[in-house]
């Protein structure tokens, strides 16, 4: 009796102190949300996102899946501010997905603007619009007005850059109506941003520098140096318009100096832009030269072709990311072990004769990762000896129409015999056109075979020849020395990253821990 009664006073003692302790952690995070939050509203966002990122590693592994998804979409902003697009909008999928499995609706919304804004970024209207209707349907379901409006304010962006400015002011008019029920002063200035940027675009000048100084009053009394960034550029140049030029380089000058003080590049480089410009219509063409040059060189740094690639992989990433494959389910085997080992450890505080089954599931997470290196080396030693061709394994009618056509059946041969003789997929460069170009025919005809034979996209088919080489150059003892890197590069990706990513999204483990268990499994 004595012991029962022991027990529960130590289960009891165990929970009040798990629950300070608990209290005190999450009060730690949330002031370092504050802190960062702090940083990059003075627009040191390297600083804030190691903030963030911190924070991010201390909840990754706990329940706590809306501040993880609150953190993710921070992560992306910081980002994007910064103009790593690419790295803004991974953040934001990874986000989405959280939001979408644990139905965070509001969380969902947040998410759903954010990519919607990438988009606009790129001038890609149609799919940003999307994006702020499915915002703006999330934010009305939350019943978040203040999200309501951001997604007016969106979606009125989207019709005036598509020059239905009726509608455009309509939608920022309802934002507006918003903002100050709710007496959202920084909200309002941005409004009114939007509008002078709408009466600009209808050549409305007078109307439109009249908002753009009743939005700077406020940004300035906030400090909001993000916003003023914007608006001194549209004052710039609304004046260069009216070409009083000595307005105009006043104010694009001060918003070149905040743009560089907090590390805003986009409005860094549209005030390169603009000054060139002012200073060609007063004629001082040095001047004009120099902040031309300025404006070229941030302006490839930026978002050049290969950031563009990258980011329609990403979202091809997340689009065929439901695929169901046996890797697919052991990796999700072993995230539901890595919950119960989670659990049992902090049962084994209490009860100590628990290690048992944590030994257990420890040898059971190990054995997994092992199963998966063997499966791959097994996988590779069957592709060395097989030739790389398309399996009619698919039942569906577009396969049989394929088969029952000579001429698609011959070009599929053809395709087949090219990818196995040239793998020509071990070029970075390599693509469909390039593909349809070597065997003769047009990419409409070779997406549809590999569409109907091999149940995937071209992306996904090369990514996937791509790692099966890689898979050959680890096993084979002569390429020990290699970096990651190195395989990388021969395998067809343009970096160590991506290479790393598609590798473990295909085969189940990283390379890293592939090349340290291979041994265990090769004659």
């Amino acid at each position: 009796m004595k012991h029962i009664l022991f027990s529960f006073f130590f289960f009891a003692v165990f929970l009040n102190v798990s629950a300070q302790n608990t209290s005190s952690k999450f009060d730690k995070i949330r002031s370092d949300i504050k802190k960062a939050e702090d940083i990059g509203n003075a627009g040191n966002y390297r600083k804030a996102l190691e903030v963030y990122k911190a924070v991010y590693a201390e909840i990754e592994t706990t329940d706590s899946v809306k501040l993880q998804a609150e953190i993710l979409n921070e992560i992306g902003l910081m980002y994007d501010y910064s103009g790593e697009y690419t790295q803004s909008l991974n953040f934001y999928l990874n986000a989405l997905k959280i939001c979408e499995k644990a139905n965070l609706v509001q969380q969902k919304a947040a998410t759903y603007n954010n990519i919607g804004a990438l988009y606009l970024l790129q001038n890609k209207y149609s799919e940003a619009l999307a994006y702020f209707e499915l915002s703006l349907s999330a934010e009305t379901e939350s019943g978040n007005r203040k999200g309501i409006a951001q997604s007016y304010e969106n979606i009125g962006i989207i019709h005036k850059k598509q020059k239905r400015f009726d509608m455009a002011e309509s939608f920022y008019l309802d934002a507006y109506e918003i903002y100050k029920n709710m007496s959202d002063s920084a909200a309002v200035s941005n409004v009114f941003h939007n509008l002078g940027v709408l009466y600009f675009t209808q050549n409305m000048l007078d109307k439109a520098v009249e908002l753009f100084d009743a939005a700077l009053k406020i940004q300035e009394k906030s400090e909001n140096n993000v916003g003023k960034c914007y608006t001194l550029n549209s004052l710039g140049e609304t004046y260069l318009e009216l070409n009083k030029f000595s307005q105009a380089i006043e104010y694009l000058k001060k918003s070149l100096s905040v743009s560089q003080k907090i590390g805003l590049i986009s409005q860094s480089n549209y005030s390169y832009k603009l000054l060139s410009n002012v200073y060609e219509k007063a004629n001082d063409f040095k001047e004009s030269l120099r902040f031309h040059k300025l404006h070229l060189q941030l302006n490839d740094s930026i978002f050049n072709s290969e950031k563009n690639r990258q980011f329609e992989e990403l979202m091809l990433k997340y689009e065929t990311a439901k695929n169901e494959s046996i890797i697919v389910r052991q990796n999700a085997e072993l995230k539901n072990n890595r919950t119960i080992l989670w659990f049992i450890v902090s049962l084994t505080i209490l009860f100590i004769f628990f290690s048992g089954f944590i030994s257990l599931i420890h040898f059971k997470k190990r054995r997994a990762y092992k199963s998966l290196v063997q499966l791959n080396v097994e996988l590779a030693a069957k592709m060395n000896n097989e030739p790389l061709t398309l399996k009619e394994e698919k039942n569906s009618s577009s396969v049989i129409s394929v088969r029952d056509n000579d001429f698609l059946k011959s070009l599929k041969n053809k395709l087949s015999d090219f990818m196995e003789r040239e793998k020509p997929y071990l070029k970075s460069s390599f693509s469909i056109d390039d593909l349809a170009e070597a065997i003769e025919s047009n990419s409409k005809y070779v997406s549809k075979i590999i569409n109907d034979f091999c149940g995937s996209n071209f992306s996904t088919y090369v990514n996937k020849r791509r790692i099966e080489h890689a898979r050959l150059l680890l096993l084979n003892p002569k390429h020990d020395k290699l970096t990651l890197q190195a395989i990388a590069e021969m395998s067809g990706f343009n970096n160590r990253a991506t290479f790393i990513s598609a590798f473990k999204k295909y085969t189940g483990v990283t390379p890293s821990y592939f090349l340290e268990h291979k041994n265990e499994f090769l004659q």
